[in-house]
C-alpha cells in the first residue's frame, strides 16, 4: 500500500497569534459597541445597510471564486437596489443573466443563513473551500456583532498571500486583511443615522427628549479630559516639528505656531476647512461638538508661505469617536472679488487617525506621534515639490 499523503497542514493557534498588533481595529470597536446600540433603535435603515453588505459579499464571492464577472457600475446598482436582473445590460457580465442571479441568490442565501444562525444547514460548495471559509469568518465576526468578511476584487491577490503568509506562520498580513475589512465596515456604519427622517413629529421630539435628558455628565467629562490630553500631545509634537525643522533649516525659514484656547471662540475656526477635509475621507464632521486645532506657519519667502493645521475633532453624529486630521492652506497675493490674502486649501491625502473617545490615550501615544509625524511628511514632501 502505498504512504498516505498529506495536503492539509493541522491548524495551530501557537503563541505567534497572540502577537499580533490590531490596534487601529481595537480602538475603533468600542465606538462601534456604543454606536450598535443606537441603530438598533431604527432598525429598518440598520437592516438596509447589512442587506447591502450581504448582497457586495456575495457578488465579490463569486468573482474571486472566477465564477463570473461583473462590470463594476452594474454591480454598484446591485448592491444598492438588489439581484433583479432588468437591471443588467449587455455586456455587464460574462455569463447567462439567469445563471448569474442564481449564483448571486445562492451566495446572499449562505449570508443569510448565518446571520440567523442556521450555520449547521450550509453545505460546502463542491468547488467552493474559499466561499466556505469566508463565511466560517464571516459567522464568527457576525456572532460577535460585527460584519460578514467581504473581499473586493482587487484584494484578491492580497488575501491570497496573507493566507499562504499564515500557513508558514505569519500571521499578521491575515489578522490586517479581516480587520481593515471590519474597519470599513465599521466607518460605513458610522454614517448612518440613527433618528429616521420618515418618523413622525411626536416620535422625533420623544426621542430627542429623551436623549438630552440621557446625557451622562460623568462620560462627556471624560471625553473632554480625553480630548485635552491628546490636543496637549498634539501641541507638543508639533512644537518639537518645529525645532527640527529650525535647527536643519536655519535662516531660511520663519515658522510660528497658534493653538485655540478650548474655551475662547476661536476652537471653531476652521470649520469649512474640517468638513472638507471629512468629504474627502467619507465621513461625517458634526460641528456643534467641541473640537481643537493647532496651525503651524512655515514661511520661506513671500512666495513660499504655509500653514499647516492639526484639528481633533468628532468623527460621526455622536461623540463616541475622535479623529486627528490635517490640511494645508496656502495664501494668494492675487485680488479675488476685491479680497486679498485669499487662502487655498490642500487636504491631506493622509487618512485621519480615528479612535474611541473614552480610549486611555496612553496606551495609543506612539501611534498618534506616528501618525503626527506622517502628517509632517506629506507637508515636507508638498512643500519640496514647490521648491523643484
Amino acid at each position: 500500500m502505498s504512504p498516505v499523503q498529506k495536503i492539509w497542514e493541522p491548524v495551530h493557534f501557537d503563541a505567534r497569534w497572540k502577537n499580533v498588533n490590531t490596534e487601529e481595529f481595537d480602538n475603533l470597536r468600542p465606538s462601534w459597541d456604543k454606536r450598535r446600540v443606537e441603530l438598533s433603535k431604527n432598525r429598518d435603515q440598520y437592516n438596509d445597510f447589512i442587506d447591502k453588505l450581504k448582497r457586495k459579499q456575495a457578488i465579490d464571492t463569486g468573482i474571486i471564486e472566477n465564477m463570473y464577472d461583473l462590470d463594476r457600475g452594474i454591480t454598484e446598482t446591485l448592491i444598492q437596489k438588489g439581484f433583479v436582473d432588468s437591471h443588467l445590460q449587455h455586456n455587464d457580465t460574462n455569463i447567462d443573466k439567469e445563471l448569474l442571479m442564481d449564483h448571486l441568490q445562492d451566495n446572499f442565501d449562505a449570508m443569510d443563513f448565518i446571520f440567523h444562525h442556521a450555520f449547521t444547514q450550509i453545505h460546502p460548495f463542491q468547488d467552493g473551500n474559499g466561499r466556505v471559509a469566508r463565511l466560517l469568518a464571516s459567522f464568527v465576526l457576525i456572532k460577535d456583532n460585527l460584519f460578514p468578511f467581504s473581499l473586493d476584487r482587487e484584494e484578491k491577490n492580497i488575501y491570497i498571500d496573507a493566507l499562504e503568509g499564515a500557513d508558514k506562520g505569519n500571521y499578521q498580513n491575515l489578522v490586517d486583511v479581516i480587520a481593515n475589512n471590519q474597519i470599513e465596515s465599521i466607518k460605513k456604519a458610522f454614517k448612518l443615522e440613527t433618528v429616521g427622517k420618515d418618523s413622525s413629529y411626536d416620535k422625533v421630539l420623544k426621542e430627542l427628549k429623551n436623549r438630552i435628558a440621557n446625557k451622562k455628565a460623568a462620560d462627556q467629562q471624560n471625553i473632554v479630559n480625553n480630548m485635552q490630553a491628546t490636543f496637549e500631545l498634539i501641541k507638543e509634537q508639533t512644537e518639537d516639528y518645529k525645532e527640527n525643522l529650525m535647527s536643519v533649516l536655519g535662516e531660511t525659514v520663519a515658522i510660528e505656531i497658534e493653538s485655540c484656547d478650548p474655551s475662547g471662540e476661536k476652537e471653531y475656526f476652521y470649520t469649512y476647512q474640517i468638513a472638507r477635509y471629512a468629504k474627502k475621507h467619507e465621513y461625517y464632521f458634526n460641528s456643534s461638538l467641541p473640537r481643537r486645532w493647532t496651525r503651524i506657519r512655515i514661511s520661506f519667502d513671500d512666495t513660499h508661505k504655509y500653514q499647516l493645521v492639526l484639528s481633533l475633532h468628532h468623527y460621526g453624529y455622536d461623540n463616541s469617536t475622535f479623529a486627528i486630521g490635517a490640511f494645508i492652506e496656502k495664501p494668494q497675493h492675487m485680488e479675488v472679488q476685491g479680497q486679498n490674502n485669499e487662502q487655498i486649501l490642500f487636504p491631506l491625502v493622509n487618512p485621519p487617525y480615528v479612535f474611541f473617545s473614552g480610549k486611555d490615550i496612553s496606551t495609543i501615544r506612539e501611534s498618534i506621534c506616528e501618525k503626527i509625524g506622517s502628517i509632517f511628511t506629506e507637508t515636507l514632501a508638498y512643500i519640496a515639490e514647490e521648491f523643484s
